[in-house]
């Protein structure tokens, strides 16, 4: 009877203990489940803001590779824009290509708003008023201008002289040059010969007209002559050239026409004001091109 009672006993503590040890783990269960939850709460927590991260330093990067290629490409454009505008003003003396060309280069350098690039915006700005600064004759009013004398100087006739008509000999050998010579040597060349063959006298007293229609027609094709040698010397540039003509076309004038004529003091007022007018003036050299080497 003793043992039934001990077996039980035990039996009911074992029952109490295996109880007691159930509920244990049951609550060991439920919380490790439970800071289990709440860890991977704050491990999705964390990647998440690490994947905002992320995403937020790939998109800057992006960004900052994007503005750095743009930026030198609007660089090199600029640079590109500079030299053409320094070939053009080199080769051609296109002035007003030349501003257009620098200004759009000031304008994409201003665009990138970084200080780094002041040295070359400075540049640009002395270029771009040294250009402007720059005095071109016009060629075209002034190719017109003695386009206009030739016509008012046509009727004209020379004034009363006695002429006498000089054969010019030729030497027995000429030697063959050694280039051939140029258009305006040519025309040099011919004006100082018919200049040579004409050779004119001026009497004090009054005199009968003495020279024949054709020794007029002689006098007025040198002026002629000499007035298209002006025209060339301005289609070409010459300054020298253009020059010599001035001065001969006003002697040939003076010499041989009256000057109290009003259309050869109108002519000869128009010469002196066209003698100091440079037909190929200095022109700048664009600085801002050796700027772009010192920031490579």
């Amino acid at each position: 009877m003793k043992t039934t009672i001990f077996s039980l006993i035990i039996a009911i503590a074992v029952a109490v203990l295996s109880l007691f040890q159930f509920d244990r783990y049951q609550k060991f269960t439920y919380n490790t489940q439970s800071h289990f939850n709440e860890l991977e709460k704050k491990v999705s927590t964390h990647l998440t803001d690490f994947t905002s991260d992320l995403s937020q330093l790939k998109e800057q990067e992006q960004d900052l590779l994007a503005r750095t290629q743009h930026s030198s490409w609007k660089i090199a454009e600029a640079e590109y824009l500079v030299s053409l505008a320094a070939t053009r003003l080199q080769t051609s003396r296109d002035v007003q290509s030349a501003i257009q060309l620098l200004t759009s280069a000031q304008e994409k350098i201003e665009s990138l708003s970084d200080p780094n690039f002041l040295p070359i915006q400075e540049a640009l700005s002395r270029d771009l008023t040294a250009l402007k600064n720059v005095t071109l004759p016009n060629l075209e009013a002034l190719w017109l201008s003695v386009s206009d004398m030739i016509a008012e100087t046509d009727p004209l006739v020379p004034r009363n002289t006695t002429l006498e008509v000089q054969k010019k000999e030729q030497p027995a050998n000429i030697p063959e040059p050694k280039e051939p010579d140029s258009w305006q040597q040519k025309l040099l060349k011919t004006l100082d010969y018919l200049k040579d063959l004409v050779k004119i006298r001026h009497y004090a007293k009054p005199i009968e007209p003495l020279l024949t229609e054709a020794q007029q027609t002689m006098v007025k094709e040198i002026l002629r002559s000499l007035l298209e040698q002006i025209r060339f010397s301005i289609l070409a540039t010459e300054q020298k050239l253009y020059q010599q003509a001035l001065q001969e076309t006003k002697q040939w004038l003076m010499t041989y026409f009256e000057n109290e004529n009003a259309i050869v003091t109108q002519v000869q007022q128009q010469l002196d004001s066209m003698q100091d007018i440079q037909l190929r003036p200095e022109l700048p050299e664009i600085t801002s091109v050796s700027q772009f080497n010192a920031i490579r």
